[in-house]
């Protein structure tokens, strides 16, 4: 009998030690890339990539990342994965990783089990290190250049930030407290799939022979991204890899390069920090054609090549509703000592003019989204206030639900007072009152539980904002969407949207405080399922969400460039003896114009639109053209000096025309329009409009949409207005670069 058992537990021990075995040699995660650096950005998309060891036998399942959100809601991204038996291999994903974040779970299931690792923000014994970065402007360098060169330099010769980030800055105190946060990083990895990706880049900095070789889907990636808003500067070579990033429709005809050569800049150009640059400099001469020069596309330090043939080294201007700069040659060249510390300073006018105008705001600016909800800064946090402040019509508790409720809390008082004492009294049970009033309670609870399920105080809807801009391109159009979406559960359930279109890239938000990771979770988890769109790269799609009882959840999508034939919107624009006549057609019948406005290189003024008998909008502008700026309508002095409770004053017009545009990749678009418009034969027409079928569908519920539309019209020959004065996208802020 004792061999019996003997033979029993070592056969026990040895299935054990098997399975063990079995399991150690199944798939696992052999390592986590964040970002592009091993560093995530706070509130903004960035790649994470999984590498996934396949094991003895593969894997086929998913690769999921769960976290916390925001102040309401978790979220789990998902996306299918496999894996051969004994290789490595990478599984690329999108997350916008939120302030405060101290807890990831990555996992990998398959129909057998699940298997992961966990992140946190400091680490422990059974944890990794979550890298979190939250106050960067960061640079992609692709390929070799010399813009890490600038960084280092310019933060060690510029002027010191004043005590008070409030303060007043001098323009070198501004470029100080820029050049401060800036960190140039090399890439070290494969481009990204996801145009998103790119959302946690401020500006690409790409060398055109390094995109030679490289998968296209990668490089269509990059130029989707650009196409919606991103920055880019290309440091040309003798070669046609630069065209990859101009637009399949636009390739090679917005400027056009000469061969490598010597070139003759102008004296007195270009004198960054006062280094001048040299009076000869080797690379392609830059010339705009005629497209280029219609799109807004300006020459920057004008320069001579064989012949004496006119150009310039460099040329900025606007690819789809992106910026790009152009670059004769990489502006370290450019100075007589190409070793010496004047080098790195070459790229200093080329970082500030094309970095956003929002780079060099105040800490206020950055640090909004702390204590305001998500999102990357005060503009972005305040628009989403602004959208769903403006769209989410919550249908209040009605008159019946409130008698409703005053009633059963005046019989629950009763029952367990006057009643209680007068039916136990005569059933001699007054010693098992505690029990009775324990059941009256629990009755209650049930009732309160089940009641609102019942008594709903309106239907389950849906409240769409968006911000759209459109772009003709001949017969074509291009657009470019990004939009908060609020749903407003009328009953407890599951609900799910379906997109009416693919691509676009979607996460939980919340106009709550980002920065309280202890609040209870007001929702369910929020799925996100990433996969190839149908029309071509990635998406990030919502799964079903789980609602309770008169709750509002917000979601926001924002969607690369999308071209179509017919059917879309579009706006034209006639002048004669300088009026402007504006033509709008497109808008389906029923919806509500509820503004117009009209933007030309003389500044805004309002429209006046009426509909005719064939559904066109026709009208004129009702005033002179003022210079207003789009998306300025919140400076730091209008904020409380305390980080709590800042507020921000906006008028019903700056509302209506602005908050949502300063979503995040619409606020970065802004610069294309303004690109555009600038050069005197584009102007852009700004509706806003109610009653807009599209979006998404729903079919629990009712799908209210507004648009903010900005639609781009090519003027005619004739009509142009004169050209603004306007060089740089960005900042500006060194005396020569006016």
């Amino acid at each position: 009998m004792l061999i019996f058992w003997a033979i029993a537990v070592a056969l026990l021990a040895t299935r054990m030690v098997w399975g063990q075995a079995k399991e150690d040699n199944g798939p696992f995660i052999e390592r986590v890339q964040w970002g592009f650096t091993n560093s995530m950005p706070i509130e903004r998309f960035a790649p994470v990539t999984v590498w996934i060891n396949g094991g003895r036998s593969g894997f086929t399942g998913t690769v999921s990342l769960s976290y916390r959100q925001d102040a309401t809601q978790k979220t789990r991204i998902v996306t299918a994965a496999s894996a051969t038996p004994g290789r490595t291999t990478p599984v690329e994903l999108v997350c916008a990783l939120p302030n405060g974040c101290d807890d990831v779970e990555v996992l990998l299931t398959d129909d057998r089990s699940s298997r992961g690792v966990r992140f946190t923000r400091q680490g422990s014994d059974s944890t990794l290190a979550l890298p979190l970065s939250d106050d960067l402007f960061e640079i992609l360098m692709i390929g070799e250049t010399g813009v890490g060169a600038a960084s280092k330099v310019t933060q060690n010769q510029a002027a010191p930030r004043p005590a008070s980030s409030t303060d007043a800055m001098t323009i070198e105190q501004r470029a100080a407290a820029f050049w401060g946060r800036v960190f140039p990083t090399a890439l070290g990895q494969e481009l990204p799939l996801n145009w998103i990706a790119y959302d946690s880049i401020d500006m690409v900095v790409v060398r055109a022979d390094a995109l030679v070789g490289v998968d296209p889907r990668r490089v269509e990636a990059l130029a989707a991204w650009i196409g919606a808003g991103g920055r880019c500067v290309i440091v040309v070579d003798q070669g046609l890899a630069w065209r990859r990033l101009l637009g399949e429709d636009e390739s090679g005809d917005l400027v056009s390069l000469g061969d490598v050569t010597w070139l003759t800049p102008d004296e007195g150009a270009y004198a960054p920090m006062n280094h001048r640059i040299g009076p000869r400099v080797r690379g392609r001469l830059v010339t705009l054609t005629a497209l280029g020069e219609r799109d807004g596309w300006r020459l920057i330090v004008p320069a001579r090549g064989v012949d004496d043939a006119p150009g310039a080294l460099i040329a900025v201007g606007p690819v789809g509703m992106g910026m790009v700069c152009v670059l004769a040659s990489d502006p370290k060249d450019w100075v007589t000592d190409p070793g010496s510390e004047a080098s790195g300073i070459m790229w200093r006018p080329v970082v500030e003019g094309m970095a956003p105008s929002k780079a060099t705001v105040t800490d206020e600016y950055r640090w909004y989204w702390y204590w305001g909800g998500s999102l990357g800064g005060m503009y972005e946090t305040v628009a989403l206030r602004a959208s769903v402040d403006r769209v989410a019509k919550i249908p209040p508790l009605g008159v019946t639900s409130l008698l409703l409720i005053g009633g059963a809390i005046l019989l629950l008082g009763v029952l367990l007072g006057p009643v209680d004492l007068l039916v136990l009294k005569r059933l001699g049970w007054r010693h098992r009152s505690w029990l009775v009033a324990l059941g009256w309670i629990a009755l209650a609870s049930v009732l309160a539980t089940v009641t609102p399920w019942m008594i709903r105080s309106g239907e389950t809807e849906v409240f769409q904002h968006e911000s759209v801009d459109v772009l003709p391109r001949g017969e074509l159009v291009e657009r470019w969407r990004t939009g908060v979406t609020a749903f407003f559960s009328g009953r407890p359930g599951r609900y799910e949207l379906r997109a009416m279109e693919s691509g676009g890239v979607w996460r939980g938000v919340s106009v709550l405080n980002g920065g309280v990771d202890s609040a209870p979770l007001a929702f369910g988890e929020l799925p996100i399922v990433q996969r190839q769109a149908d029309s071509g790269g990635r998406e990030a799609m919502p799964g079903p969400m789980g609602m309770g009882q008169w709750m509002l959840r917000t979601i926001m999508e924002q969607a690369p460039g999308r071209v179509v034939r017919s059917g879309e919107v579009s706006a034209s624009v006639r002048v004669s003896d300088g009026v402007p006549a504006v033509v709008v057609d497109g808008l389906a019948p029923g919806v509500s114009l509820e503004g117009a406005r009209l933007r030309t290189s003389q500044g805004w003024s309002d429209l006046a639109l009426t509909r005719d008998a064939h559904g066109v909008w026709r009208g004129t502008t009702t005033g002179p053209f003022t210079p207003e700026q789009e998306w300025r309508w919140t400076q730091a002095k209008e904020m409380a000096s305390s980080w709590y409770g800042q507020q921000v004053s906006m008028d019903e017009r700056v509302e209506r025309f602005s908050a949502v545009n300063s979503l995040p990749m619409a606020i970065d678009r802004e610069a294309a329009v303004a690109a555009r418009v600038a050069g005197g034969r584009w102007a852009c027409v700004y509706l806003d409009v109610a009653g807009v079928a599209g979006g998404v569908t729903f079919e629990e519920g009712v799908v209210a949409r507004r648009v903010s539309l900005r639609l781009m019209a090519p003027l005619a020959t004739g009509d142009e207005w004169p050209r603004a004065e306007r060089r740089w996208p960005g900042m500006s802020l060194t005396e020569n670069m006016k």
